[in-house]
């Protein structure tokens, strides 16, 4: 048995008054015989008899109640744990656990659940002794040790609980319960206790348990779940350009998921696109409870360079997940290089991009032979063609691969296999995984091979599924080289054969498209159909532009790698956060690549790339879509999660002091003792009552 009043039991020695009492209240009778009353001493002796007994029962009844009333004003309390440390004022070990995520910004009628967080955290820190060490974790994506350590510094913790903020990371509590565990390993105290202040979204919360648990035997783990009732959360996420290659005066798709958490149906939900900080479309939609739907727009960028924008949602009760940030650059030019052994070889290639002198295109084709190649800065150039590859020298060819890996582009006509082994092993065994395995000409009244099909999902045939699902350009195919199937890249069509015509594959940082077969009227009627103006403009278009940067999907709280070409820093490298912060990235070159490494940005929306003060790259970081899920653990799940802690759940509305007085001590049962008194002291008012005796007089 525990006390939590130990001072009261000093008054038990009060139990010696009714024995005091007694002693003080015997009566010395002087004895006198008389001879007429010897027939009354044996009664007289039955009679004293009985009396004692009463008078010591009274004796017994009295100290009994006296300390009955003591122990029950001491409070006393069931064993606990560690109840003796307790009950001589041994000193604590706590870790409040504050959760900061993005979910915990949730409002409420008193304000968010991160502030209500803080303010229980407060309340429960006035409970503590002085001497108590303390220690503040705040946690998210990675736990922060706010009060760098254990300390008894009771104001101090007061005023970094105070000053806490929330972020919009995800949440890992099993990182933060390590980090609180780390800290009680620091410890000598028998105390230990750990408090969570968190409203347990998200699925990660499942993966609490941490094997180390064994080596606390008084640990506890008091958690307070905070939660909104009737919670209403849609959220937009998943920016999606399609296929799309974005270009000024070309109309755009740009879609967006619509997701609705809450439990009823929302309807009339007015989203809104805005690009460069300006609104330029608004719709509304209905969507069921649970449920996610597609919102999507048409947008067309008028002039070239980089855009930035956003899809965004009314207000609900967390209103840090209704945006969804995008960027994109769309290059004024592409600056595209020919290369060709004979002068005219590449005639119908620069047609193919401005039939007339004065057509306009974003194409800017610039045409030398391959014996130039040694002496050309391909980093000037976004894309090369090469019209025919039986004059590659295995230099030459070290000197494209080299060009693609650092995030240059090639498009090859394969034309025959006179350099069948330096193709295999420069280009097409590394990035395709396939090698040529020779050429197939028909011969004159043969017939010829065509085009079996096109994969429309490609950005280069996008558009010509938009004119017919089935569509297939009739084109004659006389000589092609045949090649086995790549397990790297895709096949974007195949000839009639079953054999790959068009293949495409990353290679490094860049990207390689191949033909198989050349773009010569001698091979194949390809030059002269409709088809080859359309798809030359396209292949291109996908090759310089950067679709990696429409697919980035940077979340808050995680690191960034990201690579810029062509840029070589003289003084600093700068990132310009959502919040106008600046972090100073780690970074390194390879070849024409800048690679980034970007530390965690804490907030989402758009941050920018600064190289020597100027600005070069915008890059959009958004919330984690997983971390407000709807999904919210109750504290026994956790307890079936986590079965070798003590789980100790502090309910909103519960006496939270008396619950942890329970906890560290057991159960308090002075009422029983309260009521045992009052028995004993009517039993004690009975028995006083029947030992009274009647007077008698003599005469």
């Amino acid at each position: 048995m525990g006390f939590l009043n130990t001072t009261i039991l000093l008054l038990s020695a009060l139990a010696i008054i009714p024995i005091l009492i007694h002693l003080f209240n015997r009566q010395r009778v002087k004895r006198i015989q008389f001879s007429s009353i010897r027939y009354l001493k044996s009664l007289q002796k039955t009679r004293m008899r009985r009396l004692k007994l009463k008078q010591i029962l009274l004796l017994i009844l009295r100290t009994l109640i006296i300390l009955l009333l003591v122990i029950a004003f001491a409070r006393p309390t069931t064993e606990g744990s560690y109840s003796a440390a307790l009950g001589s004022a041994a000193q604590a070990s706590v870790v409040l656990l504050v959760d900061n995520s993005l979910s915990m910004s949730t409002e409420t009628a008193e304000g968010s659940l991160f502030e209500l967080a803080k303010t229980e955290a407060l309340s429960i820190l006035e409970d503590f002794q002085a001497k108590d060490e303390i220690a503040v974790i705040s946690f998210s994506k990675n736990p922060v040790i706010e009060t760098n350590g254990f300390t008894t510094n009771h104001t101090f913790v007061r005023k970094t609980l105070s000053e806490l903020d929330p972020t919009r990371t995800a949440t890992n509590p099993a990182l933060a319960f390590e980090a609180a565990l780390d800290l009680m390993h620091e410890s000598d105290n028998l105390v230990k206790e750990i408090y969570i202040f968190s409203d347990m979204a998200g699925p990660s919360w499942e993966a609490l348990s941490v094997t180390s648990a064994d080596e606390y035997e008084n640990l506890k783990v008091y958690v307070s779940r905070l939660v909104k009732e009737d919670y209403e959360n849609i959220k937009a996420a998943n920016i999606d350009f399609g296929n799309s290659l974005i270009y000024p005066g070309r109309p755009v798709d740009i879609s967006a998921d619509i997701i609705n958490e809450s439990d009823r149906r929302v309807d009339n939900l007015l989203i809104s696109l805005y690009i460069d900080k300006k609104r330029i479309s608004q719709t509304d939609m209905s969507i069921s409870a649970g449920s996610s739907e597609k919102v999507r727009f048409n947008n067309t960028f008028e002039s070239p360079g980089e855009h930035e924008g956003f899809i965004e949602l009314t207000d609900d009760d967390l209103i840090e997940d209704n945006r969804v940030y995008f960027t994109i650059n769309i290059p004024s030019e592409i600056r595209a290089l020919s290369l060709y052994e004979n002068e005219g070889d590449d005639f119908f290639v620069k047609m193919a991009f401005k039939p007339l002198p004065e057509s306009p295109s974003q194409i800017n084709v610039t045409s030398e032979p391959i014996s130039n190649l040694p002496t050309l800065n391909l980093q000037n150039y976004d894309c090369i063609i090469l019209s025919a590859s039986k004059f590659l020298s295995q230099a030459n060819m070290s000197q494209l691969m080299n060009y693609v890996k650092s995030g240059g582009s090639v498009m090859a006509f394969i034309s025959d296999d006179n350099n069948m082994q330096a193709l295999n092993e420069r280009i097409m065994r590394p990035v395709f995984g396939a090698v040529i395995t020779g050429q197939l000409e028909v011969k004159e009244g043969e017939g010829f091979y065509r085009l079996s099909s096109l994969d429309f999902t490609h950005p280069v045939f996008s558009r010509f599924g938009e004119i017919a699902e089935d569509y297939l350009p009739e084109i004659d195919f006389f000589k092609i080289v045949q090649i086995g199937p790549p397990t790297e890249g895709k096949v974007l069509s195949s000839f009639s054969i079953g054999t790959p015509a068009i293949i495409d594959a990353q290679w490094g940082s860049g990207k390689i498209l191949a033909v198989m077969s050349s773009a010569s009227a001698e091979d194949s009627d390809l030059i002269s159909h409709p088809f080859f103006v359309t798809f030359m403009n396209r292949a291109l278009e996908y090759l310089a532009y950067d679709i990696n940067r429409l697919r980035e999907n940077f979340v808050t709280g995680e690191p960034i790698t990201k690579t810029i070409l062509n840029i070589n820093p003289e003084k600093s490298v700068e990132i310009i956060t959502p919040s106008d912060n600046k972090i100073y990235p780690a970074y390194n070159f390879s070849g024409a690549e800048l690679n980034l490494t970007i530390p965690p940005i804490p907030s989402n929306g758009i941050s920018s790339i600064a190289v020597d003060e100027q600005p070069v790259e915008s890059f959009a970081v958004n919330f984690p879509v997983d971390e407000s899920s709807g999904n919210f653990l109750e504290v026994d799940d956790l307890k079936e999660a986590a079965p070798e802690y003590e789980i100790i759940k502090l309910p909103p509305d519960g006496d939270h002091a008396q619950i942890i007085q329970e906890s560290r001590l057991g159960k308090e049962f002075s009422k029983i003792f309260f009521i045992l008194a009052l028995l004993l002291l009517a039993a004690e008012m009975l028995l006083a009552r029947s030992s009274q005796e009647p007077a008698t007089e003599t005469t």
